[in-house]
């Protein structure tokens, strides 16, 4: 709580949520399928009895009431929009090249993963071996 947040001011805590229980687990994705979603970073300043009340259904509805007044549907919806026209688009200035896996995915499947992602073959390390793999692969 106190990493995070700055000295002397309010405490820092954090709520991550997802598809999954926690960040440890896994979800399938099937092949060639799109998965997407949105994150919203955002202060979130609740009455105090309704988010520690013993009825964690009244907490949830009081942290949602002040999501929905904060960000609205609409503001995510023209997000959504504007991101999605976005997420195929030609590369026009790489401004970070991707992890080498990634390179050894496209290489293995003979398929970019999206064009709007750029990876090459850099010095490899952890990846060497799979890389190695990779290679004796197309030889055979």
């Amino acid at each position: 709580m106190d990493f995070l947040s700055c000295k002397d001011q309010r405490n820092y805590v954090e709520i991550q949520s997802g598809l999954t229980p926690t960040q440890l687990h896994t979800r399938p994705l099937p092949a060639l399928s799109i998965l997407e979603w949105g994150e919203s970073f955002s202060p979130l300043i609740l009455n105090v009895n309704q988010a520690l009340n013993p009825d964690y259904h009244i907490s949830c509805r009081e942290a949602e009431a002040y999501l929905v007044e904060s960000i609205p549907d609409e503001t995510l919806s023209e997000m959504d929009s504007f991101l999605a026209s976005q997420s195929d688009s030609p590369i026009q200035e790489i401004l970070h090249q991707g992890a080498n896996w990634g390179w050894l995915h496209e290489t293995l499947t003979g398929r970019k993963i999206s064009p709007g992602l750029n990876f090459k073959r850099e010095t490899l390390t952890e990846e060497a071996p799979w890389a190695e793999l990779l290679f004796y692969r197309h030889l055979l």
